[in-house]
């Protein structure tokens, strides 16, 4: 899957440990199959992702093998799949259209996924009972983010709904999954809250203007004006709420880092320069810190360090930050320090060695960033 080189300003023995770190991990889920993936980014549409890469890298048939043999499981999969990006049919027809690019065969199982997650968006919206309706893990925000892997798309169903989700919050109001009980609440997250269905709008659309413009432009400043300022850094909650403790981790998946990220790129998109120069600002407050300030857990992309390098070397892309660039090369070089690929149980893109290993590739310049849009983030360049 031939994808073009970014041009990250990274040194020789980063690059050298990177490449050694993914093939290891690539060896590894070759040699030990997970058992019971699923078929979307976080199964199998992810290792195939991952097996693309180690291809284009090595150039070792194993790994092409390997990269059409998990595209043919994920499509094989005798269920009834939910349009999701991590665990449904978005992520395989995400992986699918950069396939496209070395195997025009493939364009035919893109256009059955559209078909299907079409099929789903037929209903009048109604308010939503879980924010996997229209997140960014599960819902129409990762749809959306599918459709625009390889090019820019047209306004359609999709952002219609996302649109009218975000005309009012209580639309976007609702129980946490692992707290059903409790009052319902708005997330502020990428991957479950409103930055992901921002960021959305945002990476995809070939025409920010209308009803979407106007969507993202107010949801941008409700988002700027939820944050918190710490005195040298600001932070967002996970949710907007009254009756909650709540955590100020700074991660791809909640928190600062995402959030700042999506924020920077909305506000480019929408020609705001004011704000995408706080959000370039607070980006770099936020990553002169400790990591052990951020929060985190782990290593892996979704509340992990790899994550975070991921957001900085995002907008240190758009900017030319060098503060940026070396803040996301010292986290890549921490994580490799830190992970023993032998004891390290989760394996998938998003929890896992999977995606750590490809955002390593990425960020070294090894293979190219148009994945980094199905995590919301604009793709170094």
């Amino acid at each position: 899957m031939p994808i073009s080189q970014p041009l990250a300003p990274s040194n020789a023995r980063l690059r050298d440990r990177a490449r050694a770190f993914a093939i290891e991990a690539g060896d590894r889920i070759l040699s030990e199959p997970p058992l019971d993936p699923s078929r979307g980014l976080n199964g199998f549409a992810g290792f195939a992702l991952l097996f693309a890469a180690l291809a284009e890298v090595t150039g070792a048939d194993r790994f092409t093998a390997a990269m059409h043999a998990k595209l043919r499981d994920a499509a094989l999969m005798e269920d009834r799949p939910s349009i999701g990006l991590f665990g449904g049919i978005s992520g395989l027809r995400a992986v699918a259209a950069l396939a496209i690019r070395s195997e025009a065969r493939y364009s035919k199982l893109v256009a059955q996924c559209d078909a299907y997650v079409d099929r789903q968006l037929t209903e009048q919206p109604r308010k939503a009972e879980s924010f996997d309706r229209y997140d960014l893990i599960s819902g129409w925000s990762g749809a959306l983010l599918a459709r625009g892997i390889d090019a820019p798309v047209e306004p359609g169903r999709l952002a219609e709904l996302i649109v009218w989700v975000l005309e009012d919050p209580d639309r976007w109001r609702c129980p946490h999954p692992l707290r059903p009980d409790d009052p319902p609440v708005n997330d502020l997250g990428l991957a479950h809250g409103v930055s992901g269905m921002l960021a959305a709008l945002t990476l995809t659309l070939n025409r920010l203007e209308g009803e979407p413009a106007r969507a993202a432009a107010q949801t941008l400043r409700e988002l700027c004006e939820w944050r918190i300022d710490r005195g040298n850094r600001v932070v967002w909650p996970p949710v907007i709420s009254t009756h909650l403790e709540q955590s100020y981790r700074s991660a791809w998946c909640y928190g600062a880092a995402g959030v700042l990220a999506v924020i920077h790129n909305a506000a480019v998109a929408l020609h705001d320069g004011e704000t995408a120069a706080f959000a370039a600002d607070a980006m770099q407050a936020l990553a002169a810190q400790t990591p052990d300030s951020w929060e985190l857990e782990g290593e892996a992309i979704c509340h992990g360090l790899i994550g975070n390098a991921l957001c900085f070397a995002s907008i240190a892309s758009a900017t030319g930050s060098a503060a940026l660039w070396s803040a996301a090369f010292r986290v890549a070089e921490r994580v490799m320090d830190r992970v023993s690929l032998k004891h390290y149980d989760a394996v998938g893109l998003l929890d896992g060695i999977s995606g750590i290993a490809l955002a390593l590739l990425t960020l070294t310049g090894h293979t190219g960033a148009a994945w980094m849009r199905l995590f919301g983030l604009r793709p170094i360049s």
